[in-house]
């Protein structure tokens, strides 16, 4: 060390002795920004100061509030929570800020040298959750016979209006319109392969869901499916009936009214809802407490979709009163069908005197109604 330093170093501490220790704040010092509810460092240096250091918030000229109190002078540092003050206060938004630190029960102090600004944290933007849709069905694999009904199905999460399906040949292409105006989540039953205006034909293909009033919100089956030849393509329109059973079902009213003394005339129907013609050879049974089971022969076959109806009346009866009529339809099960457990239903007997109700509609015993 020079000779020279060594009488500076001499003369600043004999000065720090004579006329007492400095505080200098270092930081903010003029200019800065801090938000509130933020961090701020606070710095400054102290010589030859012994007492605890307070550090205060100024404002304009006046103190608004302490930040801190009895810190060691030397330590030079405190990483502040902008805004909050001992006790509990919080100091508003501002630009003519200032930091003063003052040496306790001495007269050391500085503050800054320009004001700082306090300001308000922006808000956070709200978090709108992001539309979505989720194609359910087809996703991926099926096996889709042309012209046979299915479920297209799909989910939405924060989505509202309507929304569209669409066809896509696979990988590529858009081939039709399938439905619109479907509600965000739901179901549309499909016959497999149409569009708008005509019939797709078998392939690859994946169904797209798309909103109606933005389009950027959409889903597609994840991996294709597969739509086969129809039935009629397979074995030819004529040969339909071989590919399937009859399947018959009973209809009647659902309640007949007799006046007593008097025959009345039950309306019975035969359907066959199967794929298949039904032969003749079968019969129809009647059943009715207290009486005596009756059989009408079907003596003509029954085609796919047709209907056949016998005729029958029941005996007079002359008690006044109501009793339920059992409806079965080819009993001894001469007839292989589809479905052998719909082929029963009831009815209501009614004997009356005076006016009559009109009888009920004519219900079926698969729940469907004539």
């Amino acid at each position: 060390m020079s000779k020279n330093a060594l009488i500076v170093i001499l003369v600043f501490l004999v000065a720090g002795s004579l006329f007492g220790g400095t505080i200098t704040v270092i930081q903010p010092n003029g200019g800065e920004e801090a938000k509130l509810g933020g961090k701020l460092a606070i710095r400054w240096s102290a010589v030859n100061v012994s007492q605890n250091v307070r550090i205060n918030l100024v404002r304009g000229s006046e103190v608004v509030g302490t930040i801190a109190n009895s810190l060691s002078p030397s330590s030079g540092y405190l990483l502040w929570d902008v805004g909050h003050l001992a006790g509990g206060g919080m100091a508003p938004a501002g630009t003519d800020y200032l930091v003063r630190i003052r040496a306790i029960d001495s007269t050391e102090s500085d503050q800054s040298d320009g004001f700082f600004s306090i300001v308000k944290a922006a808000m956070p933007e709200p978090h709108v959750p992001r539309p979505r849709l989720k194609m359910e069905s087809p996703n991926g694999g099926e096996s889709w016979r042309l012209g046979t009904e299915h479920e297209i199905k799909w989910t939405s999460h924060f989505l509202g209006g309507k929304v569209m399906l669409q066809l896509y040949r696979h990988p590529c292409c858009a081939v039709g319109l399938i439905a619109d105006n479907l509600p965000a989540s739901g179901s549309f039953s499909w016959k497999a392969g149409k569009y708008l205006g005509n019939f797709a034909p078998q392939g690859q293909y994946n169904v797209r869901v798309v909103s109606m009033e933005n389009y950027t919100v959409s889903d597609i089956s994840d991996q294709p499916f597969t739509l086969k030849p129809s039935l009629a393509e397979v074995v030819g329109p004529g040969n339909l009936e071989l590919l399937g059973k009859p399947d018959l079902i009973i209809c009647a009213e659902s309640a007949v009214y007799s006046p007593r003394s008097t025959q009345c005339t039950i309306h019975v129907k035969v359907r066959n809802i199967g794929k298949r013609t039904a032969k003749a050879g079968f019969e129809v049974q009647l059943q009715y407490a207290g009486g005596e089971p009756s059989r009408i022969p079907v003596t003509v076959d029954i085609p796919p979709g047709g209907t056949h109806m016998p005729f029958y009346q029941n005996p007079a009866r002359y008690d006044v009163g109501d009793t339920v009529i059992t409806y079965i339809v080819d009993p001894d099960n001469q007839v292989a069908e589809e479905n052998e457990d719909n082929n029963q239903t009831q009815c209501l007997w009614s004997v009356r005197e005076g006016n009559l109700p009109p009888n009920g509609p004519l219900t079926c015993s698969d729940g469907s109604t004539m």
